[in-house]
């Protein structure tokens, strides 16, 4: 799953701990604390990549919000570059057994304010993807 790829890289490139300081998909129960804590959720995506003649497809181009959250800007703010740093640049490269001919960032880390009812700061980018099909 492409949420579970994102996240053990993150964790290989020592950004967070997944169950921890990481958590995915939006459902994901966020501790009460000061953070950071980052939340990866699933945006969508655009439509596979088709070849002709052929009804499987042939790449999948998958997207996902990357969120980092806490009460302190320059630890959410670090914690969100060492993320945009891990994730943005990737070529040609097999995670946890997917090969991905790409994964990049569309944005530059953005501050999104204050998370309502917690006050935490909110710092966010987000990826996209083309991997190998599943």
């Amino acid at each position: 799953m492409f949420l579970d790829d994102i996240a053990a890289k993150l964790v290989a490139d020592n950004v967070g701990v997944l169950g921890t300081s990481i958590f995915l998909s939006s459902a994901a129960l966020i501790p009460n604390g000061p953070g950071p804590y980052m939340t990866i959720s699933e945006t969508g995506g655009v439509a596979p990549t088709r070849k002709q003649n052929q009804s499987q497809a042939a790449t999948q181009r998958p997207t996902a919000q990357v969120l980092v959250r806490a009460t302190n800007y320059v630890a959410a703010r670090s914690m969100c570059r060492a993320a945009y740093t891990s994730l943005d640049g990737i070529f040609n490269t097999t995670l946890s057994g997917t090969f991905y001919l790409s994964i990049t960032a569309r944005q530059e880390p953005t501050d999104m304010g204050s998370e309502s009812g917690t006050g935490r700061v909110q710092i966010v980018f987000n990826i996209e993807a083309e991997k190998q099909f599943s």
